[in-house]
């Protein structure tokens, strides 16, 4: 869960450029259950947007560095149920070529990523780390992300693995907490290693105001309740056994799952305190766990094969 991560396989939400640190991952079998459509394309006429499409263009427009001429745009509005959101989906042609892509919260204005096509830097410039934080620091005040409320930069150097997405870029990521607390959420900018100009955006940052800290269970109650959990029908007949704790710790993330149906929870629901963790079972399987911090219900519930 907070680890680094991929969405929910269940759900399989494709971000663009932006797959990351997030509890939900790409070969979860936590959820049985896949028979929901929990991302669609909708029309503009039925969902009664804030943000028109034109505003979402604007705001592209008016914080990335768009060609002033030449440019198609190609827009779609999609209803994420998982996130209980409508966000437009638009791509940006300069003649003729994929120069942007971008997804903006069609009720805030939000942007929820950028991501530039243009720059595919060879040579490695950057002589300094400090220097891309600092890049990434312009991008986050261009963006309005209150770099105050976050800690300090993880900066990841360009992967060289064949096939890396990632090999051409350094990655700058703002992991987020509130009073003290690991929250699931986190905001990264990506910088070309040649033009050192910035080719990724993304703001995954959680609304995780006026939430209670102070755990009314302990870290023991936690893991009672967790093992309670791994020893009923619903787990082993997934074909897990003979559960070992291996981390605990307490975090702020959304709840996910519904354990009266043994089913995701379609929407998500609000950000919470809870004691998070992973168990390994006797065939080295693992699963991750959330704990209501001040109720001891299990809300988050993912497996991995």
């Amino acid at each position: 869960m907070l680890k680094n991560r991929n969405l929910q396989i269940i759900v399989l939400v494709a971000l663009f450029c932006c797959i990351g640190y997030s509890l939900k991952i790409a070969s979860s079998t936590g959820y049985e259950k896949s028979d929901k459509l929990l991302k669609y394309n909708i029309a503009e006429s039925e969902a009664n947007p804030t943000i028109s499409k034109d505003e979402a263009i604007e705001i592209i427009s008016r914080k990335w560095e768009i060609p002033s001429n030449d440019v198609t745009t190609i827009s779609k509005l999609q209803y994420d149920k998982l996130q209980d959101n409508k966000i437009w989906v638009i791509k940006m042609y300069h003649k003729g070529s994929l120069i942007i892509t971008a997804r903006i919260d069609s009720k805030t204005g939000k942007v929820v990523t950028i991501c530039d096509h243009r720059r595919l830097g060879e040579v490695n410039n950057v002589e300094e780390m400090s220097s891309v934080i600092e890049i990434a620091k312009k991008v986050l005040n261009e963006q309005e992300v209150d770099i105050n409320l976050l800690g300090s930069p993880k900066v990841t150097p360009p992967n060289m693995s064949p096939g890396s997405v990632t090999k051409k870029t350094y990655r700058i990521t703002w992991y987020q907490t509130y009073k003290g607390v690991k929250v699931n959420g986190f905001v990264r900018v990506r910088v070309d290693k040649e033009t050192l100009l910035p080719v990724e955006f993304s703001n995954f940052l959680l609304n995780v105001d006026n939430i209670d800290v102070n755990p009314k269970i302990s870290e023991k109650e936690a893991i009672a309740s967790a093992k309670s959990f791994l020893e009923t029908e619903v787990v082993t007949s997934k074909g897990y056994s003979s559960f070992t704790i291996k981390t605990l710790e307490l975090v702020i993330d959304k709840p996910n799952y519904d354990i009266e149906t043994n089913d995701l929870l379609v929407p998500e629901g609000n950000p919470l305190l809870a004691w998070y963790l992973q168990a390994v079972d006797e065939s080295d399987k693992l699963v991750d766990l959330l704990v209501d911090a001040h109720t001891s219900e299990i809300v988050g519930f993912i497996g991995y094969r």
